[in-house]
């Protein structure tokens, strides 16, 4: 089943190395072994994203992909990332930044 909601596309970060629990070894998981982040966070990393993937905004600054990234057991289990919905600074009410310290 397709989930429909506010689109929110995340930029796909390939990672170095993957640890797997030893009760999922043998499924397919490879979309749960890259890391997303909103386009707002490329400042701050020297890495270039492989790709983007289409997530559906939900209603706590997270993400959820629109289609199922596995299926165990005849259960459909949608990929969910937290933390992507703010670009404001939690202590100040700009936005996020590479900050910029004088020298003492």
């Amino acid at each position: 089943m397709k989930l429909k909601g506010v689109p929110l596309n995340l930029d796909i970060y390939e990672t170095s190395k993957v640890l797997t629990n030893e009760y999922f070894q043998e499924f397919e998981m490879c979309e749960f072994e890259r890391v997303y982040l909103p386009e707002s966070m490329r400042p701050f990393t020297s890495f270039s994203p492989s790709g983007t993937k289409a997530f559906i905004v939900d209603d706590n600054r997270g993400a959820v992909s629109t289609l199922p990234s596995l299926e165990l057991d005849g259960t459909d289990f949608y990929l969910s990332v937290k933390g992507v919905g703010s670009t404001t600074n939690p202590f100040s009410q700009q936005l996020l930044g590479k900050l910029r310290y004088a020298a003492c």
